[in-house]
């Protein structure tokens, strides 16, 4: 009975240390995306890109065969910070953050009609269903 019961203890033991190690790894990982991967969108590009296909990536290696270097290269370019698009959807955000819920509506309706009047039917179809949701 007391072998059983010091088995117990130590796998009860050994459960505490594996829930305690998986929380500071979360953390760790929390820090990890907020501090160097969201700091940049170019970083967070790049991490999306290349974690959709971590599994087919080497440990310590590159990429896999017969990846695509320049347009992977071209993508993170054109989410560097200072890029124009970049810089309007940091205003943009800003912007819409101090909207009320009423102006984000019509904001929201305008950029439906904007995008309809540039010719992207399936755009302006998807953010009208937006408009009619933010009610």
């Amino acid at each position: 009975m007391q072998q059983e019961f010091q088995r117990k203890k130590e796998l009860l033991r050994r459960d505490h240390e594996l829930d305690d190690l998986a929380r500071r790894q979360a953390q760790a990982r929390e820090a990890f995306l907020r501090e160097e991967i969201l700091a940049n969108p170019a970083t967070a590009r790049l991490y999306g890109l290349l974690e959709g296909t971590s599994e087919h990536w080497p440990r310590l290696g590159g990429p896999p065969t017969g990846a695509n270097l320049e347009e992977l290269v071209r993508e993170v370019r054109q989410w560097q910070p200072g890029q124009q698009w970049v810089t309007v959807a940091q205003l943009l955000h800003d912007f819409v953050a101090n909207l009320t819920e009423a102006g984000s509506k019509e904001l929201l309706i305008i950029l439906t009609d904007a995008v309809r009047a540039f010719g992207d039917e399936n755009t302006a179809h998807r953010l009208a269903l937006l408009s009619s949701e933010a009610k």
